[in-house]
């Protein structure tokens, strides 16, 4: 019992961790351009360009919010996780476009080696909400290091 409350609260530490890390990264990006946009006085079209930015920072902040909320729920019940069918070709390809849109614009390659036609080849079953993030952590992390 004892290794099982051990267990249990490394686990939460490190959800915390992660958690916070990767919540402070937009967070200190929306306050960073903020403080510059209130800085001085400036045309239209800059305070749009800026707000722009924070809008994108800001929908990175809810994504990884929800993100890490569903990690939450699936570490706390497993039995809520649904299971669907996932065209993989498809994810992969949403995942893209929003990285291309909130952070790694043109810096990601997708190559499929597979006919996406033949769709037994790329639909699985799975969670797709836990799916989603664990390859958003992946091409993330590869794109950051």
């Amino acid at each position: 019992m004892l290794d099982r409350l051990e267990n249990s609260f490394t686990l939460q530490m490190n959800f915390i961790h992660n958690a916070s890390h990767e919540l402070k990264n937009p967070l200190t990006a929306i306050l960073g351009k903020t403080e510059i946009a209130l800085g001085k006085q400036r045309s239209s079209e800059e305070y749009i360009s800026t707000l722009n930015e924070i809008l994108t920072e800001a929908e990175l902040l809810d994504l990884l919010t929800r993100n890490l909320l569903s990690l939450a729920q699936a570490d706390f019940d497993l039995s809520t996780l649904t299971s669907e069918e996932i065209r993989l070709d498809e994810l992969i390809w949403e995942i893209k476009e929003h990285f291309d849109k909130i952070r790694y614009n043109g810096r990601i390659e997708v190559s499929l080696s597979i006919n996406p036609e033949i769709s037994d080849l790329v639909t699985i079953m799975g969670s797709p909400g836990l799916l989603r993030i664990a390859i958003e952590n992946v091409i993330d992390n590869g794109c950051k290091f």
